[in-house]
């Protein structure tokens, strides 16, 4: 399997999604990590004749709440171009990053390993402005 690093302008290139639906919560306390300047892992995609997909396997961190991330604020994703992909089975539909819906059904686990990347502080004020239980989020 062969895989390269880019930074792809998801306002340029079309990024398609196999997870319909993701944590409203989570894209944002990234968004917020992405403004501060963080850095989050590369998300593995596949090139396809004219878009990209992210790629679909149940043992690959899928990066959708990173790539929503960071096409809410414009700053170009890194990932890593896998040249060969099987779907292993898939029988969904892959949809536009922009079509995914964003709901507020948050995974703890997921939201709480996101903020540990923000400082404490910012943390906080996100959990405030959202109406989040301090200390179920940042007990850690």
């Amino acid at each position: 399997m062969f895989k390269r690093k880019k930074y792809l302008d998801l306002h340029e290139v079309e990024l398609k999604a196999w997870e319909h639906e993701k944590s409203a919560l989570l894209v944002a306390a990234m968004a917020e990590g992405i403004k501060l300047g963080h850095k989050f892992p590369a998300v593995e995609v596949v090139k396809r004749d004219d878009y990209y997909e992210l790629v679909l396997d149940r043992f690959a961190d899928g990066g959708h709440h990173r790539a929503l991330a960071h096409y809410i604020e414009g700053v170009p994703l890194e990932c890593r171009i896998i040249r060969k992909h099987r779907t292993g089975g898939f029988e969904g539909t892959f949809i536009s990053l922009g079509d995914v819906v964003l709901s507020r059904g948050e995974s703890v686990s997921q939201l709480t390993k996101s903020l540990s990347y923000l400082p404490r502080d910012v943390s906080e004020k996100f959990c405030r402005e959202n109406d989040l239980d301090v200390n179920r989020y940042l007990s850690q």
